[in-house]
């Protein structure tokens, strides 16, 4: 799998997603966006981008609760 299409099954799986926006400038980009409808991420890689994007409290959230 490229980072890619990593990122847009990754991003399509994230519940309130409607559509990944895709910028694809050529046409072979954008067809390889376009075969990731029928990726099947693995849960194991899943797992480690919500952890690492998940949001943190800061300043001055963090004084609220």
């Amino acid at each position: 799998m490229t980072p890619l299409e990593i990122a847009l099954a990754w991003i399509r799986d994230r519940r309130g997603v409607v559509a990944p926006v895709i910028g694809a400038r050529t046409a072979a980009q954008l067809e390889v966006a376009l075969t990731v409808e029928d990726l099947v991420l693995p849960d194991e890689i899943s797992q480690v981008l919500d952890e690492v994007s998940a949001p943190t409290l800061s300043y001055p959230e963090k004084s609220f609760g």
